[in-house]
């Protein structure tokens, strides 16, 4: 795979993609992301069962990110842990954060120094370019694309560069590509505060999506049921296809606190049966 995907002749790299074949007569490849960015899409597909119907009728497709996972990793020297994860658990608040701001610098310096010419070529352009190939590599003329968190953004950045070999598309927990992530973050915090006054004022038992459900501006059209129990801190509930995933896309932590579940287990793939009806 090209580096540098404006100079297609020069420096490459490897590219991990894993492929789950159709069990029954395919419909073509799905490609799917589950956000980040940078997480696994390798490791993910191996563990996740959410694609077990979906398997019925398309290849379920997907791959390690140009930066982690198997494919060409960032050579950061160690800094920050093994796969940056003392980055991650890093708060930019409370009495740590001057030392944790510096690890996150630390880390930045440490792996432009090791994989220089990787770290320029790490954006979502590169990575769009290296969906296209995988789907010119299945000599597939079209895909269609499942994408979670930032992996909708990928789906969107797609469909406007490629979008004549777009099949089908379903974009879950929509990034709004003109906020910063200081912007998003708000955001996310702004919708959650309503929903979590609207919990904290029900009975016992009560949980995001009924509260989402009762609350104006939020009520969630297409909704489903999911079955129990749900290995999240939140009771079973309502799904919805369109601007609902998962109980686990707000989890509560304590009072009044909310961190972003992985969203993994508690998806349903009924949800995306009208994807394969498209």
């Amino acid at each position: 795979m090209p580096a540098d995907w404006t100079s297609p002749d020069g420096a490459t790299i490897d590219l991990a993609v894993i492929r789950r074949p159709a069990r029954g007569p395919s419909l073509g490849p799905l490609l799917v992301n589950p956000g980040g960015p940078g997480a696994s899409g390798v490791g993910w597909l191996r563990e996740t069962t959410m694609f077990d119907e979906l398997n019925t009728s398309f290849d379920i497709v997907s791959w390690d990110p140009r930066g982690v996972g198997d494919s060409t990793r960032l050579d950061c020297g160690g800094v920050g842990g093994p796969d940056g994860a003392e980055v991650h658990q890093a708060s930019p608040i409370g009495p740590d954060a001057a030392t944790n701001l510096a690890l996150v610098a630390e880390m930045a310096q440490s792996c432009a120094l090791g994989s220089p010419e990787l770290v320029a070529n790490l954006g979502t352009d590169q990575t769009v370019g290296d969906m296209e190939a995988i789907r010119l590599a299945m000599d597939a003329p079209q895909i269609s694309y499942l994408g979670f968190s930032y992996g909708t953004y990928l789906g969107l950045s797609y469909a406007e560069r490629f979008g004549p070999q777009v099949r089908a598309m379903v974009l879950d927990g929509v990034v709004d590509p003109a906020l910063d992530l200081q912007q998003l973050l708000a955001a996310q915090l702004e919708g959650m505060e309503p929903l979590l006054d609207a919990i904290a004022s029900t009975p016992a038992g009560g949980n995001l999506f009924d509260a989402a459900a009762q609350t104006e501006g939020s009520t969630p059209p297409c909704c489903r049921s999911l079955p129990s129990p749900l290995p999240t801190t939140l009771h079973r509930t309502s799904v919805c296809a369109r601007r609902w995933s998962t109980p686990s896309q707000a989890t509560a932590q304590g009072s009044g606190r909310w961190q972003t579940g992985t969203g993994r287990q508690p998806r349903s793939p009924p949800i995306w049966e009208p994807c394969a009806q498209t």
